[in-house]
């Protein structure tokens, strides 16, 4: 699998993007607001125990993640720059296991892909 390398951008591996800073979790969820018209983006986190998945939205305070549960029961956190270091989403971020899928535009003037 190869990933495409643009400087100042995630790197993207086909239809999967990986997140490697704050940055790019930034940038990610703004990507799709714009994109789809839509708050937020839903992340994944390949972890040992199995794939968690989030969403995560961008609030004044910083982000807000909510765990998306089968059962809808999923807890939501507020994260500013001096939480999200202690939280899982950093440590996933960290240790290269946070990802998100690219936003499929389906518009007959743009790409299949952004």
């Amino acid at each position: 699998m190869y990933g495409a390398i643009i400087a100042g951008q995630p790197i993207r591996y086909d239809n999967t993007i990986a997140v490697r800073s704050e940055s790019d979790l930034a940038y990610l969820v703004k990507e799709s607001e714009i994109i789809t018209g839509l708050p937020g983006r839903e992340f994944f986190a390949v972890l040992s125990d199995g794939i968690v998945r989030y969403r995560v939205n961008i609030s004044s305070v910083g982000f807000e993640v909510s765990q998306v549960a089968k059962d809808s029961t999923g807890e939501r956190l507020f994260l500013t720059s001096d939480t999200l270091p202690e939280s899982t989403v950093r440590h996933a971020i960290s240790d290269g296991r946070l990802f998100c899928h690219a936003v499929l535009v389906n518009s007959p003037n743009r790409s299949a892909g952004v």
